[in-house]
């Protein structure tokens, strides 16, 4: 005689898929790649940036490097942004990195037309669009079908 039960047959045959497994290994190289290399950007650019802000304290050159420190921070502190949020398996992570992508692209764009834009930009830029192939090809299962490992 087979004990009754209060669990049908479906029990656990659905169970979530959590949104790291979404990534392929691709994102997740990228993502790793992007937290270590622009958060070693990050550290040289503050370094560099403090060691001419004492060197020069008041000068039109300071100026010229001050607004170059503050882009190449801003632009650091977007890409880790971006790549955080999604290994952290954040909810609004993928949106997070359209709206960071946006405001990235619109660096690179006043860069480009102050005339600091270099090849490097480019290149990051150019390497980042199969990034942002994956990340919309699985946006519609990360936010609405899978959860996070605390979920």
């Amino acid at each position: 005689m087979e004990q009754p039960t209060i669990f049908d047959e479906s029990f656990g045959d659905s169970l979530p898929v959590r949104r790291r497994a979404l990534l392929s290994i691709i994102l997740k190289i990228y993502i790793w790649v992007g937290l270590i290399f622009y958060s070693l950007v990050l550290m040289a650019t503050l370094v560099k940036g403090t060691s001419l802000l004492i060197k020069y304290p008041s000068t039109l050159e300071n100026t010229q490097w001050v607004m170059q420190t503050i882009v190449s921070v801003l632009s650091s502190c977007i890409i880790i942004l971006m790549t955080a949020s999604l290994w952290f398996e954040q909810k609004w992570a993928i949106r997070c990195n359209w709206i960071c992508g946006g405001v990235y692209g619109l660096l690179l764009f006043i860069a480009l037309f102050t005339g600091r834009m270099g090849y490097a930009a480019v290149i990051v830029a150019l390497c980042s669009i199969p990034f942002w192939c994956l990340l919309y090809k699985i946006q519609d299962q990360w936010e609405n079908e899978a959860v996070s490992g605390r979920e």
